[in-house]
């Protein structure tokens, strides 16, 4: 009753049924002075301020990383064209290669060298291109880059053409 009366004086509704936890906000909210509302009002909306303002923040952070993103994004696209117009202009024959030795991407000049298409070139073994003299020389080379020794190498060996005809070529590998 006494909760009730104080609810009334304060214009809280109060219904009959009512839990511990609710009779207990109700009885602390009829306590509440004008005030102190006014306070927590104030902090609230202090609260409300700053959350929009750090959303706001973020917007802009996000659109400057994106920003960000793009750039490099078509700096990356830029870089890769001059490679890709280097490696298909090249006046030498390139490779690339595996670490197991397999060729992933040869240019025309390289397919040009050994009477392939290019298309014919990718996924064969370097093995299977060098003469079988050459081949512990070209394996002996290859080891050094790939357990750390060295980072480049040149080697003279014998390539075999599609036509089984015989070459030397000057492999410089980085």
């Amino acid at each position: 009753a006494a909760i009730a009366s104080r609810a009334a004086e304060r214009g809280v509704p109060l219904e009959v049924a009512r839990t511990d936890a609710q009779a207990m906000f109700l009885e602390i909210a009829a306590h509440m002075s004008s005030t102190f509302l006014a306070i927590l009002n104030f902090f609230v909306a202090a609260i409300i301020r700053q959350q929009r303002r750090a959303i706001s923040q973020l917007a802009t952070s996000n659109m400057d990383l994106e920003g960000r993103v793009t750039e490099r994004t078509l700096a990356i696209e830029a870089a890769e064209r001059r490679f890709r117009a280097t490696f298909e202009n090249a006046a030498v024959g390139i490779g690339i290669v595996s670490a197991d030795g397999t060729l992933l991407n040869v240019n025309d000049g390289l397919a040009q060298m050994l009477g392939f298409e290019a298309g014919e070139l990718e996924g064969r073994s370097l093995d299977q291109l060098t003469h079988a003299e050459d081949l512990a020389l070209g394996n002996a080379a290859w080891e050094k880059p790939r357990i750390g020794t060295s980072d480049t190498y040149e080697l003279v060996e014998r390539y075999l053409r599609k036509d089984g005809s015989v070459f030397w070529g000057l492999l410089t590998a980085s």
